[in-house]
């Protein structure tokens, strides 16, 4: 099956596993964990060959088996969780996607010592879901500001990757209309690169994203908080582009706003 699927003949490695797992009933009911691996395989195989709503059902199955085996509260849950999440965000099941992210979520929240890696990773994702929607804005960014704490634990301060973490967010709060929450972002993210990042750092890409969240505080109709982080984004702007005339005038729309 393995050596079929590799090679792309999907429909060949589906039969295959399916065919192993009817043997495996028939003569080992018992070996369940093997039955969760093989199930775990074909619903991959299905998700390659296309075959969503066959992968869907596997997935449940191996699921409803593994809810059998594992203790309540068990991290295999909560990665099986987070892993079928994922499938059902890109099918547009944001719904189900949130609670399953929620269950991992609560599970990792409850292990005396929390793991901090895969919280993380579930916390990204129901944030993500949260910002589709602008009802749910509020509770992203406690959500986010939850993902940060989290971060600076497990990585500490002078980690590239909180700095990673911070321009995505940036990014995500640019793309719905979020321009104060990606100017701090940005900022953050800049300063970290800036300290730890060494001489191949490119700063272009965060004063870009700086200058175009600016610019949509600049428009108006925000609270006076976001103007705020507009004119220190400004700032950010002419240090980079001095002898820039219109990097003065941003500035200066954004002082004007903030007031």
């Amino acid at each position: 099956a393995q050596i079929a699927a590799v090679r792309g003949n999907y429909d060949e490695a589906a039969a295959r596993l399916r065919e192993a797992l009817r043997i495996q009933q028939t003569t080992a009911p018992g070996q369940r964990f093997v039955r969760i691996q093989r199930l775990e395989q074909l619903h991959e195989v299905l998700v390659d060959a296309g075959r969503d709503d066959e992968a869907e059902a596997v997935w449940r199955e191996q699921y409803k088996l593994a809810d059998l085996l594992y203790p309540t509260g068990s991290i295999r849950l909560a990665a099986l969780n987070v892993e079928f999440a994922h499938f059902l965000r890109a099918h547009g099941q944001t719904h189900e996607a949130k609670r399953r992210i929620r269950e991992a979520i609560a599970i990792y929240e409850a292990r005396p010592v929390r793991p901090l890696a895969p919280l993380i990773q579930a916390q990204r994702l129901l944030y993500e879901l949260l910002i589709s929607h602008a009802s749910s804005l509020p509770s992203a960014e406690v959500l986010r500001r939850q993902i940060d704490h989290n971060a600076r634990q497990l990585w500490g301060e002078r980690d590239l990757r909180l700095a990673d973490m911070r321009f995505d967010f940036a990014q995500a709060a640019y793309r719905r209309g979020q321009p104060g929450v990606a100017i701090d972002q940005a900022i953050d993210a800049l300063q970290i690169y800036r300290k730890y990042g060494g001489s191949t750092f490119d700063a272009k890409p965060l004063v870009r994203l700086i200058r175009w969240s600016v610019l949509m505080a600049n428009r108006g109709g925000y609270p006076h908080e976001v103007y705020e982080s507009a004119v220190r984004g400004a700032q950010i702007i002419v240090t980079s582009e001095p002898a820039e005339a219109r990097a003065h005038m941003i500035l200066g729309i954004a002082r004007f706003g903030a007031g």
